[in-house]
């Protein structure tokens, strides 16, 4: 029996493009979550708690403006009304980053060194990357009774490109959150 040596190498091949096609999935993961019972058809105004949960240290930081600034859009581009006083809706933000690693396995076939000889196998190639992930979540209260009535979350790995971009960062992520709000 002859090993096919071009055969296992396109094997590995399209192993290792299937691989990265997969771990360049983009996009973050989104949750939401809603009242059953809240009527969004009499809601019109929508504004911020005092103390938002991104906010440190009793300052606005720049990420709250951030946040923010995209959530206004999004809310008025739906018909809703940024009020100060009195709004129907409060909006409220949580943020954190957690470290960790990411492993990669990857099998290798061990391949004789002739065109014959007996199947060796397969060896493992082992990797790790240090990673951040960053949660997003996004709180949305009925001001009138203070009821949560909708939620939602965002998980996605936090990378150098994200960071140095954070306006169009913010911005597409927002976006990307308030695309299941239900209005």
């Amino acid at each position: 029996m002859r090993y096919n040596c071009r055969a296992a190498l396109r094997g590995v091949a399209l192993f290792f493009v299937a691989s990265m096609l997969g771990a360049c999935a983009s996009g973050p993961e989104i949750a939401t979550n809603q009242d059953p019972a809240a009527d969004f058809s009499v809601f019109g105004t929508f504004g911020f708690v005092q103390q938002l949960g991104t906010d440190r240290g009793g300052s606005r930081s720049m990420l709250s403006a951030r946040l923010m600034a995209a959530t206004t859009g999004e809310l008025e581009s739906r018909g809703l009304q940024f009020v100060s006083n009195n709004p129907d809706l409060l909006v409220n933000f949580f943020s954190g980053l957690q470290t960790g690693f990411q492993t990669h396995n990857m099998p290798i076939t061990a391949m004789p060194l002739r065109n014959y000889g007996a199947w060796n196998g397969y060896r493992a190639s082992f990797s790790a990357d240090n990673i951040t992930e960053g949660t997003l979540g996004v709180h949305v209260v009925d001001r009138r009774n203070n009821r949560l009535v909708w939620e939602a979350s965002a998980r996605d790995r936090v990378t150098e490109a994200m960071q140095d971009n954070a306006d169009e960062t913010v911005n597409g992520l927002i976006t990307t959150i308030f695309a299941g709000f239900p209005r």
